[in-house]
């Protein structure tokens, strides 16, 4: 009889998930450096004692994903996940959440690029405090691109332009169409962001885009806090709320692009509040960053 309920009583803790404060969830692809930069950032955070790190490489031609997994297997609470194909963005992040809601019970889940780095220590300090003085589902920080001297969040502030649950459903038909017409490979909204990130490399572009900031000035909308706003999907924040009441983090109607606009369009259709924090900031590089 001891040995029965002894039993049962192993069993309930082998089974009890892990509560932790955060979970940084990055997607992986070829570029090993970045995601180890990532990594230290994250590492680095004050504050961050419980919190875990999941990564997903989403089969990376190059093999650094098992290098990844090899790299940090003595680190209890970094883990890599090897995805048998490339998922894309949605994907391969909901690849990573359910692993995430199997093991642990979180607070936040925090999705990032792997070219993404924290180097604001008092991050995670931060966050918990701006929550407690305004809860949300979604929230998203500054991202600022040091290359370009640009902030890309948020991407558009909606206060002035509330969707009705009518335009809601005809742009989810519309991205439906999109994904068929396109095999998943691009959205017709995301290609336009492609376009502009691919130009944005451009040098001579580039510094046309810094001239016109110094001659015009800087859009003023990644300095205030808003809700009902489009933020960047570079790195975005979630908390408990939304980890409970969802299978995934991310719609998956594309392959890449525009999936900040299918998020939207989910939190106005269910009401769930979305907030831009311009108080917490995360830095966006690219490969000439690191050159």
């Amino acid at each position: 009889c001891i040995e029965v309920i002894m039993k049962k009583f192993n069993d309930l803790r082998v089974n009890k998930k892990k509560e932790v404060p955060i979970c940084f969830l990055i997607l992986h692809y070829t570029e090993i450096n970045f995601t180890k930069n990532a990594v230290e950032s994250i590492l680095a955070l004050k504050d961050f004692n419980d919190s875990q790190i999941v990564i997903v490489d989403n089969a990376s031609p190059d093999g650094s994903g098992k290098i990844l997994k090899k790299f940090y297997s003595y680190k209890d609470n970094i883990h890599v996940l090897l995805s048998s194909e490339n998922k894309g963005f949605s994907e391969g992040n909901n690849y990573g959440f359910s692993y995430i809601k199997k093991n642990f019970d979180v607070h936040f889940i925090i999705s990032m690029n792997n070219d993404v780095m924290i180097l604001q220590q008092e991050f995670i300090t931060n966050l918990f405090l701006l929550y407690k003085e305004q809860s949300f589902w979604v929230a998203g920080p500054d991202i600022y691109i040091p290359d370009r001297d640009y902030h890309s969040s948020p991407l558009r502030v909606l206060n002035n332009h509330f969707l009705t649950g009518e335009d809601t459903l005809k742009d989810i038909e519309e991205f439906k169409r999109c994904k068929c017409k396109f095999e998943k490979t691009f959205s017709i909204y995301g290609y336009k962001y492609f376009i502009k990130d691919y130009l944005r490399e451009n040098k001579i572009l580039h510094n046309l885009f810094r001239l016109k900031r110094k001659i015009f000035g800087y859009s003023k909308k990644y300095q205030i806090r808003s809700d009902n706003v489009l933020i960047q999907g570079a790195c975005i924040i979630f908390d408990k709320r939304y980890c409970d009441n969802n299978t995934q983090l991310f719609t998956p109607l594309t392959f890449m692009y525009s999936e900040e606009e299918i998020l939207t369009l989910k939190y106005l259709k269910k009401g769930w509040n979305i907030i831009y924090f311009p108080e917490l900031q995360v830095l966006h590089y690219s490969e000439a960053c690191l050159q």
